[in-house]
């Protein structure tokens, strides 16, 4: 009898190229957006280290720029 495991699928990106240390946990992260979401987590702890809703701008639009990482296992 075959033994059937849950897929668990990711959607998030991580957000920062380079580790940084979470105001919450003092864990490093590189945090993670995921999808439909406008916050940057910590991946240890879950804290919002960014909240697109709550930064303002002139004329409140904010453009962020993703280039996803290669992480070489393609």
């Amino acid at each position: 009898m075959a033994q059937i495991k849950k897929i668990r699928h990711k959607e998030f990106v991580r957000f920062f190229k380079d580790y940084i240390i979470c105001d919450h946990c003092d864990g490093e992260t590189r945090g993670r957006c995921y999808s439909e979401t406008e916050m940057v987590v910590c991946s240890k702890c879950n804290g919002v280290l960014l909240d697109a809703r709550l930064m303002e701008e002139e004329d409140n639009t904010i453009t962020i720029l993703f280039t996803p990482d290669d992480d070489g296992s393609k």
